[in-house]
């Protein structure tokens, strides 16, 4: 969307499709050096600025637990530490389960299938049965921010 104003050009560009990403999105940058932007007149400047910043990864709530009471307490408590959802969806692109293949003690994971679509950076996921987190994802590869530790 662009609009103009006197002499003064404003255009808005908004990140609107199927690549979804777990945090904010970098500023643009205007490259000077290339060949197709023209050169401009001097008092001109060029302000990039965020409308509205991208949201991180979900980081559960930390929750403190206190009693206190002026005679005896009985009863107990039960809580769970550490659960980390079900980790139910495959990982597919149009009906075709992903398939990964990794060695043990290695971060590189190799896959027949681009999921640079459906997979990003931050993603936690499941590889057999180790919980991972993904590091970076190419068209025949991902890269784990840790060491898979069993392999598949």
């Amino acid at each position: 969307m662009s609009a103009q104003s006197s002499s003064l050009l404003n255009y808005e560009i908004t990140f609107n499709g199927p690549f979804i990403a777990n945090k904010d999105h970098p500023l643009l940058e205007i490259d000077f050096s290339a060949s197709c932007t023209q050169s401009l007149d001097t008092g001109i400047e060029i302000n990039v600025r965020s409308l509205q910043e991208g949201a991180e990864i979900f980081r559960p709530e930390i929750v403190s637990l206190t009693t206190s009471a002026d005679t005896e307490v009985s009863g107990y408590i039960e809580l769970s530490v550490g659960y980390q959802g079900d980790y139910d969806k495959m990982v597919s692109v149009g009906n075709q389960p992903a398939q990964f293949m990794v060695d043990a003690g290695s971060r590189w994971v190799s896959t027949p299938t681009d999921l640079t679509s459906v997979l990003h950076p931050g993603e936690t996921i499941v590889i057999g049965g180790e919980l991972t987190k993904v590091q970076s994802v190419s068209q025949d590869e991902i890269e784990l921010e840790e060491y898979h530790i069993s392999g598949t």
